[in-house]
């Protein structure tokens, strides 16, 4: 997909369709991607809220590692962060479940 010809999401989507191969599970729930099952570093908050809105116990796990990986490092680490007063700070996984 990343040389001549280039192939879009749209062509290999009608590709499969040819094939009788059924859409991924996750791009039926929303996702722009199937990789990593919603959890990716390059995520950000909408992805995560989708993971908690459709896959709540996937959501949960992440929550708890997130946490688990915090009190091993004694860091205020996250996946997420935001801006706060126009500095960018931790937003934890925890936190963005809360807000919702």
């Amino acid at each position: 997909m990343c040389d001549p010809p280039y192939v879009s999401k749209e062509d290999v989507k009608r590709l499969y369709e040819s094939y009788g191969i059924e859409e991924q599970r996750l791009y039926k729930l929303g996702a722009q991607h199937a990789n990593c099952s919603l959890f990716c570093c390059k995520a950000g908050q909408g992805q995560f809220k989708m993971m908690l809105d459709k896959m709540p116990k996937h959501f949960a796990f992440h929550e708890a590692e997130e946490q688990a990986l915090r009190d091993y490092l004694g860091k205020p680490v996250s996946i997420l962060k935001r801006k706060v007063n126009g500095k960018t700070v931790p937003y934890t996984l925890r936190e963005l479940r809360e807000r919702v």
